[in-house]
């Protein structure tokens, strides 16, 4: 045993926070005092599964959490098996070493509940700002030029010759300019629509139908399976049709030489509750293990023609409806986006 092994537990137990060391099958290799105190449970829990301590549910989200390194301060909630709900922070992360996954977490009293509420409405109230700033400074000049382009164009196509090539491709991408405001704007769009209890059904059948001319004319084959009897959802219809059609557009752009892509959904059980399960496959180029870290973060993206707005928009929009994403992927074989909706409209706290 060299020295740094010797000066772990020593290390761990310093750590000013909860600290948990996981192995294989999420079992607990170490865990200092902060976090025994934390959960109320003492040293003969090592070496036993962590989900005797909270379900398995909410040991999934958590572990995505702790997994997906999307950001470096998470609120969750954890319900443990003993019915005590936990309300924690885990920070920065988190590290994997070579003996398992380190959790970092601290327990958020009511009032520093409240504070990150409170700063987090603020980050969101200045984004809509910027983004209302944005899409009316930039949005009127490019109006401008958009109506003098088609006026020199008009000109240049009676002109004759190739010039009208070059004032096509500026058009062009000044609908590109509008798309990307346009997507910018969800940021600061206040959502007015009523919620109502709604058939997810209805929503991917209209969907699918939709897309269908648009999938003959790229070769790809088309596979639904709906339960019928599905659960009434309570949420916004038209955010969830933007949501189901961006994923479908998704998995069409991912097939460029044809394929097959499936939409299921499905009534599944979320905490003794009737939940809807909703899953788009593809066997597309799929997503390397690098962009998959990055693929929720604005402006991100592998598309020529993308704005990196797309599923940034799409989680947001899930978690409006208290509800959970996940996508699994792998290159050269397809990708596959998983949301899960409460029927009620409660919420799923491990989203």
């Amino acid at each position: 045993m060299n020295e740094v092994s010797l000066l772990f537990p020593h290390v761990f137990e310093a750590i000013p926070m909860a600290a948990l060391l996981l192995g294989s099958e999420f079992r607990i290799q170490a865990a200092n005092s902060d976090f025994m105190d934390l959960f109320s449970i003492d040293e003969e829990i090592l070496n036993r599964p962590f989900s005797e301590i909270v379900p398995d549910d909410t040991l999934k989200g958590m572990m995505e959490d702790v997994l997906g390194g999307e950001v470096g301060r998470r609120e969750s909630r954890l319900r443990l098996n003993n019915g005590i709900d936990l309300r924690v922070v885990m920070k920065s992360a988190t590290s994997v070493t070579p003996d398992g996954i380190i959790v970092l977490m601290e327990e958020l009293s009511e009032r520093m509940w409240l504070e990150e509420k409170f700063l987090q409405a603020e980050k969101l109230f200045a984004m809509g700002q910027l983004a209302t700033c944005i899409t009316h400074e930039i949005g009127n000049p490019l109006g401008i030029m958009k109506s003098t382009m088609r006026f020199l164009n008009d000109h240049l196509t009676r002109m004759g010759g190739d010039l009208t090539m070059y004032s096509q491709v500026v058009m062009e991408n000044i609908d590109r300019m509008h798309e990307l405001l346009k997507d910018i704007s969800e940021f600061s769009r206040p959502n007015k629509e009523q919620i109502v209890f709604h058939d997810i059904c209805s929503s991917l059948s209209q969907i699918l139908h939709f897309v269908e001319k648009e999938c003959e004319g790229h070769g790809v084959v088309i596979e639904a399976s709906i339960e019928d009897n599905l659960p009434i959802v309570c949420c916004n219809p038209h955010r969830l049709k933007q949501v189901f059609l961006n994923l479908v557009k998704n998995s069409i752009e991912a097939m460029p030489n044809g394929g097959k892509f499936s939409v299921a959904a499905k009534r599944v059980d979320l905490d003794g509750k009737d939940a809807v399960l909703v899953e788009v496959t593809d066997s597309g180029i799929g997503i390397s293990e690098k962009d998959m870290k990055t693929i929720f973060k604005p402006f991100h993206t592998t598309k020529c023609n993308g704005n990196g707005l797309g599923l940034f928009i799409v989680r947001n929009i899930v978690r409006e409806h208290n509800g959970r994403i996940t996508v699994t992927s792998k290159e050269g074989v397809g990708t596959t986006v998983s949301i899960l909706l409460p029927a009620d409209g409660r919420k799923d706290e491990n989203a």
